[in-house]
């Protein structure tokens, strides 16, 4: 692992140091029948459709205002929760589809503050997605993500079960990165790097002719069985 050198990085470092305090809003119980656990165990699979884009889990997007989100899920939405690091939605009796208008705060459009949306049902099955959203970085990725290659702006955001390898890959030279504890990431050389992490979030920053990239990545241990 590289370490950052230059005092030009402490945006992107502070961005990474502020991420896992908002993980806490995701670490709540989950009712899967007799299973409980945080629910960053299991995949998140709510329909996420924003900006003529669909995502599955995980979407990520450019924020600059309103923001109209619909979200499908597989469960009904007896009760729903959208939290951000300012923010806690609570939304009751809607059927499995919803349209949410996300109007963000000053606070809000600061930057790294994403969405955790998660729905139950009333016999206590759930279903969750995670919405983060792009500020000022503009360093381009592609990403082989379980399975399926992906090309990202600025932020890549990918979910595949914890101990299976993804590989990140960048236009140009990468000159300096940094990741927390749970990415176990590999530098191929100087454009690709493998990842096989841990369970949980793993979340990193690369930098490059001064431009950055973050990386989020959520290594489940299994899907949610309904």
């Amino acid at each position: 692992m590289k370490h950052l050198a230059w005092v030009g990085l402490c945006l992107t470092l502070a961005a990474c140091a502020a991420l896992p305090q908002f993980k806490d809003t995701i670490t709540g119980n989950i009712s899967e029948r007799s299973t409980t656990g945080p629910l960053y165990r299991y995949r998140a699979d709510l329909i996420l459709s924003l900006e003529n884009k669909r995502f599955e889990g995980m979407a990520v997007t450019k924020l600059t205002g309103p923001l109209q989100i619909k979200i499908d899920s597989k469960v009904k939405l007896h009760y729903m929760t959208i939290n951000s690091c300012g923010r806690e939605d609570v939304i009751r009796d809607v059927d499995k589809s919803f349209t949410y208008t996300y109007i963000p705060t000053k606070k809000e459009l600061e930057g790294l503050c994403p969405l955790y949306i998660k729905a139950f049902d009333e016999a206590g099955l759930t279903a969750w997605g995670f919405i983060a959203f792009r500020k000022d970085e503009e360093l381009p990725s592609h990403v082989d993500c379980n399975g399926v290659g992906w090309a990202f702006a600025g932020i890549t955001v990918c979910q595949s079960r914890a101990g299976l390898e993804q590989q990140l890959t960048f236009q140009q030279d990468i000159q300096h990165w940094e990741s927390d504890a749970p990415c176990k990431i590999n530098k191929v050389d100087s454009k690709t790097f493998d990842l096989r992490s841990d369970p949980g979030f793993c979340l990193a920053t690369f930098y490059s002719s001064g431009k950055w990239h973050r990386l989020i990545f959520l290594n489940y241990e299994k899907p949610l069985v309904r």
